[in-house]
């Protein structure tokens, strides 16, 4: 079988669009959204009063969306802060914290398992449908 010079180089062609463009973009047809908030718990009820919120879509195929959570533990998803877009689909949830005395403190309470990202040790998983969504986000126990 022969593959003709335009086949090779059409082929080549849409290949370093796909690495130019990245994966982290939306695909065609997908409407990324611009209004998802929601409120981070830990076990017993009570609001996770700092750190970083991370989602990481199911698969890994998408870059992660990560937003800041306020002392009410309240936080909101947002595409114009230079994270990749807030696509529909099912994310891993974890937590992230600075070096920051405060966050330390935070860091105690929160289980390793929603610390490690690289781990992929969650077993908390969040669903966005669509923007106004209202994510409850609850840590379970260690």
């Amino acid at each position: 079988m022969r593959i003709s010079g335009s086949v090779l180089v059409s082929g080549f062609v849409a290949a370093m669009m796909m690495v130019t463009l990245g994966c982290g973009s939306a695909k065609k047809g997908e409407q990324s959204l611009s209004n998802v908030s929601g409120k981070v718990l830990l076990s017993r009820g009570r609001p996770l009063t700092g750190g970083r919120i991370f989602l990481r879509p199911e698969g890994g195929i998408r870059q992660g969306i990560a937003a800041e959570i306020g002392e009410d533990g309240s936080f909101t998803l947002n595409n114009g802060e230079g994270d990749a877009p807030v696509l529909p689909g099912t994310y891993e949830v974890y937590v992230i914290f600075g070096n920051d005395p405060s966050d330390q403190k935070l860091r105690r309470i929160v289980p390793r398992k929603y610390q490690k990202i690289s781990d992929a040790d969650t077993d908390l998983f969040v669903q966005i449908k669509g923007d106004n969504d209202d994510l409850m986000v609850k840590l379970g126990k260690s």
